[in-house]
């Protein structure tokens, strides 16, 4: 849900200013998001080709950069830059002064959200070492069922159980 809602958010921010004519508004979130996104994209390249260490590095690279975009400059010179600096232009408020603060404090929000997850696996990293990601599975766990787990947990590799199974439920 809260990927849904980053989108969401992203997607009305990016169209808003570049329509509202706050190209350069527009062109930083974009800049924060995808500095940091791009190491994140790699380390999961890099865990489905099974490189641990190399995930692992990368994955560590993201965080650092994660933090340093989404909870210092984010905070600190984008939403500092929005949120005070247009009161002392103008005293009349805008519609799009709250829409577009509305929308870059959800997404701080959701910074802090992530950050808490990250920060928990990388302090499960470095007490553990264990980096695994539990929200995400292996391929080849999403692609056996249920009963191909438990037959070739048994030692049945010819997939009789997966037969038998599906013969007993097709009561069509």
């Amino acid at each position: 849900m809260a990927h849904v809602v980053h989108h969401l958010a992203a997607i009305a921010l990016m169209s808003g200013s570049w329509c509202g004519n706050y190209v350069r508004l527009g062109t930083l979130v974009i800049f924060v998001h995808d500095t940091a996104d791009f190491w994140l994209e790699a380390a999961k390249m890099f865990n489905y080709a099974h490189w641990e260490k190399t995930c692992n590095v990368l994955f560590i690279i993201f965080s650092v950069v994660f933090f340093i975009t989404r909870m210092i400059v984010f905070p600190f010179w984008i939403l500092r830059a929005t949120l005070y600096q247009p009161t002392y232009y103008s005293t009349t408020p805008v519609i799009a002064y709250f829409l577009f603060n509305g929308m870059l404090l959800t997404l701080q929000g959701l910074h802090i959200y992530w950050g808490y997850l990250i920060f928990k696996i990388l302090k499960r990293f470095v007490f553990l070492k264990d980096l695994k990601d539990d929200r995400s599975d292996e391929e080849e766990e999403d692609s056996l069922t249920d009963t191909e787990e438990e037959s070739t947990k048994n030692g049945n590799k010819n997939s009789s159980g997966l037969s038998k199974h599906l013969l007993s439920s097709s009561h069509h």
